[in-house]
């Protein structure tokens, strides 16, 4: 997952715009998950898995 890529180049000292090349991802998704603890983000991905969507209804 690209939560733990972040937190993984993180703790090799990486710099976000360089986990951002790395992983080729936009830099605006580093920031957003460089900084987030692991239940913060669990309860995220919980939240959005349980969310409701469009086609569902169909």
């Amino acid at each position: 997952m690209t939560y733990e890529k972040i937190q993984e180049l993180k703790r090799n000292h990486l710099k976000k715009a360089q986990v951002a090349r790395h992983l080729h991802i936009d830099p605006k998704t580093v920031s957003k998950y460089w900084d987030m603890p692991p239940d913060v983000f669990a309860a995220t991905t919980n939240r959005a898995q349980r969310r409701r969507k469009k086609a569902d209804d169909l």
